[in-house]
C-alpha cells in the first residue's frame, strides 16, 4: 500500500507538459506537479459532486460578481 504523500512519475506528452506549464504560471502555482495535483483533485471531486460547474459557467460568474463590485 503506497503512503498518503508518496510521490509517483506520470508521463505525458510534452505539448500537454507545455500548456499545463503556462497555466500553471497564471494561476501562481509553485510548480507542474502541484497545479497538475489540483486538477485531478478537482476532477474527482465534482466526479462525486455532479452539480459542480463547467469551468466557463464559473468564469461568467466570476465576471458578473466583479462586474456588480462583489469581488475583485
Amino acid at each position: 500500500m503506497m503512503e498518503e504523500n508518496e510521490l509517483l512519475q506520470i508521463e505525458i506528452p510534452s505539448t500537454l507538459a507545455e500548456r499545463l506549464k503556462k497555466e500553471a504560471q497564471k494561476g501562481g502555482y509553485k510548480n507542474l506537479s502541484d497545479y497538475v495535483a489540483y486538477l485531478i483533485r478537482k476532477s474527482l471531486s465534482s466526479e462525486e459532486d455532479d452539480s459542480s460547474l463547467r469551468p466557463e459557467e464559473e468564469e461568467k460568474i466570476k465576471e458578473r460578481l466583479k462586474s456588480l463590485g462583489y469581488i475583485e
